[in-house]
Formats: C-alpha cells, sequence, structure tokens
C-alpha cells in the first residue's frame, strides 16, 4: 500500500514538473504554423519582441531582458530573426534564430542604425542608419559577408524600407525629397536610382511590399491615417480603410498577401489597443465587405507587425 502511495506520488510530481518545464519553455518555442512577430512592452518597463501564433491565439516573448529590443523581422526561411537592440548601449541590428538564441550584433558604432529589413532572396538586409550627420541613410548589408554599402548618400530624412519580392528594388518614405512631406520613393538595388513612386500633396509613410509583389500599402495622412494600396500592375493608388486611431508603424502583410494588419487605440488616449486584419480583396470587391477583424485585444500595444514567411 505504501509503495503504491509512494509511486502514485512520485508520477504526480513528473508530472508537476513535465507542466512546469513546458509552462517555462512554450515561452520561446513555437511550431511552425500560422504566426507573426511583433514589439510590445507588456511588462511597462522595456521593448520586447514576441511571436504570436493565429490558430492558438498565442503569445509567446522571444526576448525578455533589461534593454529594449525591436523592429524585428524574419529571415526569408523564417528560421532567424533580424532585429534592433540597445544591449550595447547604442541602438544596432542584431540576430537572432526563431527561438531567440544565439543573439549575434550586425553592425558597430555610436550612432544608431533602425529598420532591419531581409531581402526576400535572402542575400541583403537593408537597413536605415543615422550615422551620417544631418540625415537618415539606406545602408545595404550583405547577409553573408556583414559587409555594408550605402544606397543614399544626401541629407534626406529616409526610412521605413521595404523590399520587392525579386529583391530588385526598395520603396521607401522620405521627407525632405518633396518638400517637407514624406512621400513613397523606389530605390533600384543595381544602379541606385532613386525615383518618386506616390508623391502627393499629402504625406504618405509606411510602405510595406505584399509578397506576392501585386501591391504595396502605406498610411496617408497625418491628423486621419487611412490605409491606401498602390496596386504595382495598374501603377494606381486606391484607399483601402479607414482607421482612427491607428498606430502608425504597425502594417503588415500575412505570408499569403491575403490580409493587411495593424493595429488602433481601443479609444482616443486609452491604453487598450487592438491587432485587426482585413481581407484585402473583399475591401476592394465591397466597401460594405471591408470589415476588420480583431486578432488582439488587450492592455498593451502592438507596433513592427511582421509575418513569418512562407518558404518556397
Amino acid at each position: 500500500m505504501i509503495g503504491f502511495v509512494l509511486r502514485g506520488f512520485t508520477l504526480s510530481l513528473i508530472g508537476i514538473v513535465m507542466a512546469v518545464g513546458l509552462a517555462l519553455g512554450i515561452g520561446r518555442v513555437l511550431p511552425p504554423e500560422e504566426e507573426f512577430l511583433f514589439t510590445s512592452t507588456f511588462d511597462g518597463k522595456d521593448l520586447e519582441i514576441y511571436r504570436m501564433s493565429v490558430p492558438r491565439s498565442l503569445i509567446v516573448p522571444v526576448t525578455r531582458n533589461v534593454y529594449d529590443e525591436f523592429q524585428a523581422g524574419w529571415s526569408p526561411d523564417g528560421e532567424q530573426i533580424v532585429f534592433v537592440s540597445n544591449r550595447g548601449g547604442t541602438s544596432a541590428i542584431h540576430l537572432m534564430d526563431a527561438q531567440g538564441y544565439g543573439v549575434k550584433r550586425l553592425t558597430e558604432g555610436q550612432i544608431g542604425d533602425y529598420s532591419p529589413v531581409w531581402s526576400p532572396d535572402g542575400q541583403w538586409i537593408a537597413l536605415i542608419t543615422d550615422r551620417y550627420p544631418q540625415s537618415r541613410e539606406l545602408m545595404l548589408m550583405e547577409a553573408a559577408t556583414g559587409q555594408m554599402r550605402r544606397l543614399t548618400n544626401d541629407e534626406n530624412l529616409d526610412n521605413n524600407p521595404t523590399w520587392s519580392p525579386d529583391s530588385q528594388q526598395l520603396v521607401f518614405n522620405s521627407a525632405q525629397r518633396a518638400g517637407n512631406l514624406n512621400n513613397l520613393f523606389t530605390l533600384d538595388i543595381e544602379d541606385g536610382a532613386i525615383m518618386p513612386l506616390v508623391a502627393t500633396a499629402n504625406d504618405e509613410f509606411y510602405p510595406v511590399w505584399s509578397p506576392d509583389g501585386r501591391y504595396i500599402v502605406y498610411l496617408k495622412g497625418v491628423q486621419q491615417s487611412d490605409l491606401y494600396l498602390w496596386d504595382n500592375e495598374q501603377k494606381v493608388s486606391m484607399l483601402l480603410y479607414s482607421v482612427a486611431d491607428i498606430i502608425p508603424n504597425t502594417l503588415g502583410w500575412s505570408a499569403d498577401s491575403r490580409f493587411v494588419t495593424y493595429s488602433t487605440s481601443f479609444a482616443f488616449g486609452s491604453q487598450i489597443h487592438t491587432l485587426d486584419r482585413l481581407d484585402v480583396a473583399a475591401c476592394i470587391q465591397s466597401r460594405e465587405s471591408c470589415q476588420a477583424q480583431a486578432l488582439i485585444t488587450m492592455n498593451g500595444f502592438f507596433t513592427n507587425i511582421r509575418w513569418r514567411p512562407t518558404p518556397p
């Protein structure tokens, strides 16, 4: 009888240990599924990077430390994450695996580097740097060697690069190239040519290219920011959706190019935020069919939404 009780107690203890281990481990591990990265500060102290599984509505941390870590993006195979961290004293580009381990610093310097985005062919990481006086420039880093190449060389404020699916072009928003407005520009990686893409008498910023190459989603306006699409086939812009209290740097595309995601404040001045998605085809077909679906509603904000790519 005593042996039976002890054996039962031992099995229960093993079960508890395994459950605790799973609870701790799930904070770093998710199986391959539809998911995205985002940045938030749920603890109210510093910025951390999180992954969310869409099918299970499960959020797990990728980084957990005392530093600010943000602007995370996937490698084309979805196995690595490039991100910004101030763990070295200045904001620099870093690399880690999909579970948050093996952190490696990629850029050096006393001035900040930001907004890393990996090219779809895996060869390059585009980024923004403040290392040059009175400007914010686009840089290109070779992923295999870390060698840097300057793409822009002027006194304009260039921001938010996004890759074409063929890795031949970048689209970015820039102030001062067209007066004091932010407009969208293309940059040819081969010859460095910069051309206006969307330049109106309003601000256009935070562009994100769809994985299938058809559209570029961006925000238009400052006081009331609306979601617009640039159609790369028709060469026209169209209103996708009007959003109140949108958080600007949250636009993202699902890996299948079906959904656009973004974040808003639940109410003006509220600490409650939502992470929403739109079915792009439905919104284009009918304004009445364009309804936002909330993926997350909670006390905490979400920025830099980046969906895990589907490897070819």
